[in-house]
């Protein structure tokens, strides 16, 4: 079911600050959420990240690769980003804009489709409140754990465990700073 991606200009009072909100899984974090993120921080003063729980992430799409505390944690290095949310839902209601006090809500071109079949966004879409940043061609979380498994699949049933002929020799934390 494809999504639709327009959304309506909204006036603000040139005296409050903007407050934009983006959401997303944050698993296996690339370029590509950090350019989202960069993207979203440049239409908005202060920009609020929503982050999904586990279960969140495995109703709609899969387990993610990294534990929820993990995603969690990695968010407070981004210097984008000035508040953040946990457990959001994976589509974000007009509730959860309000729960993060922000005008409207941003994501990138690649919209998303839900559990239920339908684009996560619609709810946002049809309010007036979202936001379209452009996607990073050439990567996502998806691709990222296809080249891994690929990389897994295709190393050698001879190789010991400790040296490979494309990873060099594998060394404890203690040998390398010795």
């Amino acid at each position: 079911i494809p999504c639709s991606m327009s959304s309506h200009a909204e006036e603000s009072d040139s005296t409050k600050p903007v407050r934009g909100y983006i959401d997303g899984c944050f698993d296996i974090m690339h370029s590509g959420h950090y350019n989202a993120i960069r993207q979203a921080k440049n239409i908005c003063d202060v920009l609020v990240v929503g982050i999904h729980s586990d279960p969140e992430i495995a109703e709609n799409k899969s387990m993610p690769v990294m534990k929820q505390d993990e995603r969690y944690s990695l968010l407070e290095h981004i210097k984008w980003i000035d508040e953040i949310i946990h457990d959001v839902p994976y589509s974000p209601q007009i509730a959860t804009l309000e729960r993060a006090g922000a005008d409207f809500c941003i994501h990138g071109d690649d919209m998303p489709v839900n559990a239920q079949g339908v684009c996560a966004y619609d709810e946002m879409r049809l309010a007036g409140r979202l936001r379209i940043v452009k996607r990073t061609e050439g990567v996502s979380t998806t691709d990222l754990i296809g080249r891994l498994l690929t990389l897994s699949r295709s190393q050698p049933s001879e190789w010991d465990g400790r040296q490979s002929p494309r990873m060099g020799f594998r060394v404890s934390a203690d040998d390398a700073i010795a």
